[in-house]
């Protein structure tokens, strides 16, 4: 339980570091300008033809997303294995519920492609927080034949062990899913783009290069804290 705690507490502070050194021109014009340099971007798949690389890496997603959502089928072995369509002897092992540190999942044999498949559930409730949160790594990889694919999978690994793991791992992700996104780097990513963003708003627009040179901008956040400062004690008083 320390090992949870000390992750979680580091993890907050990096994050919280992030967003602190932040500036109101940086949340504000940092987004505006973020925002228009992104809105030429567009998706190259649409319109396009898929290849038969691009077909086979496709039909092997859908075919792990059947497993993936097998959960869904209910409680007991006997639905599970109606819902993948395998014989229940097929079915090593099924884990429905998420316990401490034991993610729900499921070890079955599908005889049709010769595969044995480890299945564990994404996360749904608080046991899978705490268990993704003390997640510990074991020595597998492409010696052993191993190969995983994800959905939409946590950033919890260390940077190192991402790298290590790229040349047997996949992992799909939905259009703008933040789960898959959201880590100390990718904010401290966001928080470079929105500085650069705001210094090319204020070299690019006359009118706000002039606002803030001519302390405009800086005193109308001062004026803003002081509202705020106000505001607060007055509530403060009330209670």
């Amino acid at each position: 339980m320390q090992d949870l705690y000390r992750v979680l507490i580091t993890s907050l502070q990096h994050s919280s570091a992030q967003f602190q050194a932040l500036t109101v021109e940086a949340i504000t014009l940092g987004l505006w300008g973020l925002s228009s340099a992104h809105a030429a971007l567009r998706d190259d798949i649409q319109g396009r033809e898929l290849g038969l690389q691009e077909r086979a890496v496709i039909k092997d997603f859908i075919y792990f997303a059947e497993w993936a959502r097998a959960f869904e089928a209910g409680d007991t072995v006997q639905q599970l294995a109606a819902a993948l369509c395998i014989p229940e002897s097929a079915v090593v092992r099924y884990q429905p519920v998420s316990l401490p540190r034991k993610p729900a999942h499921l070890v079955a044999v599908d005889h049709s492609r010769k595969q044995l498949l480890l299945v564990v559930r994404g996360t749904s409730q608080l046991a899978d927080v705490l268990a993704d949160l003390v997640a510990h790594t074991s020595p597998l990889g492409p010696a052993s034949g191993v190969v995983a694919t994800g959905f939409g999978t946590p950033p919890i690994m260390t940077k190192e062990l991402a790298e290590s793991a790229s040349s047997y791992t996949r992992t799909l992700v939905h259009n703008h899913d933040l789960v898959p996104r959201t880590c100390v780097a990718s904010l401290a990513q966001l928080r470079q783009e929105l500085e650069l963003q705001t210094e090319a708003v204020f070299a690019n627009n006359a009118t706000m290069g002039w606002l803030r040179d001519s302390g405009v901008l800086a005193g109308g956040k001062a004026l803003v804290a002081s509202l705020c400062t106000y505001s607060a004690a007055g509530a403060i008083a009330v209670t």
